[in-house]
């Protein structure tokens, strides 16, 4: 599963790629397709951490910089309701 999981994360981020090299900075969708891109890299991390648990592979975990993570939520709330 996790693997047709990373198949269609494929597609997503590859279509947000050709999207951004397409509209300029300014266009009011660019950051939308910004946030879609960055959403669609951290699941692939995810889809890429399920495998390495199924296959019971060692997993390097990273330090966190908290501040950062919760920096780059800061762009999708608005679009949640009852976001900011």
């Amino acid at each position: 599963m996790a693997h047709d999981f990373n198949n269609l994360l494929t597609v997503i981020n590859g279509y947000a790629e050709m999207a951004l090299m397409r509209i300029d900075e300014n266009n009011p969708l660019y950051n939308a397709v910004t946030s879609i891109r960055q959403a669609g890299k951290k699941a692939e991390n995810l889809t890429s951490q399920l495998l390495a648990f199924s296959r019971k592979q060692i997993y390097k975990p990273e330090v966190l910089n908290i501040n950062n993570a919760i920096k780059s939520l800061d762009n999708m709330l608005p679009a949640i309701p009852g976001g900011r």
